[in-house]
């Protein structure tokens, strides 16, 4: 349908416009200028229009198809969520590229070995459109361990600033630095809802990463048993007061041939 194309179109334009916004910002690092830190701070604009139009065409789309099956309903609440977590993610770097006013000495970050960072965000931004144009769950997993990646990162240069500031020199620097490490830090939590937007848009059910992932560890113990994976189905029961979700793996329904 058409609205369907117009939502995929500008989910592409989005998603290659937060990838150029996380990479003008490593440009920010590397060489702080205001003309720089201004085109992040216009681009952020435009991701923020972006972001609305997918949201409208979506409640538009649920407003005059309301026969849509639980599948399609489910994926487009997931596209919402991703389109809303891009967004986030352009915020984060207005942050950041914010941050590089407060140095004294522009070249005082360079110090810090932050690429890891940009490499990872941009690897996994790479993979969000097939991810959610598939319902891929094994690109949605690859997603959320980019955060923990970037969580491992970030702990260790917190370590460092954390050992440097007792040292009581260059306070002033070393608290910026460790806002900017803290504001791609958090990008990560942006992809990990991303990535459990995809699983959600395939499982039809709201299940974490560890969550998702206890569930295919369980369907690897089932197949090990001797029924076929691709023959195994989840199914979600209910959810305690407390959180817990409660569900059931399945062999699902043969398929008939015809004799």
């Amino acid at each position: 349908m058409a609205i369907e194309t117009t939502i995929d179109k500008n989910l592409r334009f989005l998603v290659l416009e937060v990838i150029k916004q996380v990479e003008r910002t490593q440009r920010v690092l590397n060489d702080p200028t205001d003309a720089g830190r201004r085109r992040v701070e216009h681009r952020d604009d435009y991701i923020d229009h972006l972001r609305s139009i997918i949201e409208n065409k979506i409640f538009e789309f649920l407003g005059h198809h309301g026969n849509l099956d639980k599948s399609e309903t489910d994926h487009l609440r997931s596209v919402g969520v991703v389109a809303s977590n891009l967004e986030r993610i352009a915020d984060h770097c207005v942050n950041v590229v914010g941050q590089t006013l407060h140095f004294q000495d522009a070249r005082f970050f360079r110090r810090y070995a932050y690429a890891p960072f940009f490499e990872e965000m941009v690897i996994a931004l790479r993979n969000v459109l097939p991810a959610v144009r598939e319902r891929d769950t094994e690109v949605a997993l690859a997603i959320c361990q980019s955060e923990g990646l970037l969580d491992e990162l970030y702990r260790a240069k917190f370590e460092r600033i954390l050992a440097e500031m007792a040292l009581g020199q260059e306070v002033s620097e070393l608290v910026t630095s460790l806002f900017i490490f803290h504001y791609l830090e958090r990008i990560g939590d942006c992809l990990k809802n991303i990535g459990e937007a995809v699983i959600f848009s395939k499982m039809g059910e709201r299940l974490k990463f560890h969550q998702y992932q206890a569930v295919r560890d369980a369907m690897d113990t089932v197949s090990s048993n001797g029924a076929a994976a691709e023959g195994l189905d989840f199914e979600g029961i209910w959810g305690t007061r407390s959180g817990c979700r409660i569900g059931k793996i399945r062999e699902t329904d043969p398929v008939q041939e015809d004799g």
